[in-house]
C-alpha cells in the first residue's frame, strides 16, 4: 500500500514550482557535466594522436 502514496507524493512534488525548478537544476547539472566531459575528451588532441585515437 506504500506505492500509491509514494506516487502521489512524487506527482505532487513534480506539479509544484519547487519540484519543477529542482528538475531543471538537476538536468542542468547533468548537461554541464556532459559538456565538460566532452570538452576534456576533445582537448586530448593537443596531447598527441595516440591519446585522441584512444578516446
Amino acid at each position: 500500500m506504500a506505492r500509491p502514496h509514494t506516487v502521489n507524493v512524487l506527482s505532487a512534488f513534480y506539479r509544484s514550482s519547487v519540484g519543477k525548478k529542482m528538475i531543471v537544476a538537476i538536468t542542468g547539472v547533468i548537461l554541464i557535466l556532459f559538456v565538460i566531459g566532452h570538452l576534456l575528451g576533445n582537448l586530448q588532441i593537443f596531447i598527441g594522436p595516440d591519446w585522441i585515437n584512444g578516446y
